[in-house]
């Protein structure tokens, strides 16, 4: 796992996105942010589980482990 949070970091910095040097909570916008993206991932989940969609089940679960990624990375939380 450790090897996808370096490449989202590497993607990140390349395109001037946030990342935080110490342990922070962000900004009240950003955390708002990361919740709704964070959410909409784990409802498409959900639906494509009670649809028994395996291509959904799988995009999802990319998808939301991108959007834990981020959030690791703007709250420079380690894992």
């Amino acid at each position: 796992m450790r090897i996808a949070q370096e490449q989202v970091e590497m993607f990140h910095a390349r395109h001037g996105y946030p990342i935080a040097e110490q342990p922070t909570a962000s900004t009240p916008d950003m955390r708002m942010h990361r919740y709704k993206l964070i959410l909409e991932e784990l409802t498409e989940y959900s639906q494509a589980s009670s649809d028994e969609d395996v291509a959904g089940i799988a995009d999802a679960i990319a998808d939301l482990l991108y959007v834990v990624h981020i959030a690791v990375d703007v709250c420079a939380v380690a894992f």
